[in-house]
């Protein structure tokens, strides 16, 4: 009887870690594929940014000069300064 409960018992643990295992496998699946997900989206970003990047520089490249706001603030100054500058030798 002893024997038949061991057995039982043995059984149930088996089962349970397979239930175990079966949900831990699921969940690294799930991971695995969100991971490729992310993969995916990270190199379309990449590639955009790289798009991005090249067209700026053909831009830059055609007199077409892309400022940022501090940038243009910067720009205004010092061609503010250097017509002060010509003005006084005027």
């Amino acid at each position: 009887m002893e024997s038949k409960n061991s057995k039982l018992n043995f059984t149930n643990l088996i089962e349970e870690l397979q239930g175990k295992f079966d949900r831990v496998f699921e969940y690294v699946q799930s991971l695995k594929s969100e991971n490729e997900s992310l993969k995916h989206k990270i190199e379309s970003l990449e590639t955009e940014i790289e798009k991005l990047k090249r067209e700026n520089e053909e831009l830059r490249k055609n007199g077409v000069v892309l400022f940022s706001e501090v940038e243009r603030e910067e720009l205004k100054k010092k061609i503010a300064f250097l017509l002060e500058r010509i003005n006084q030798y005027l």
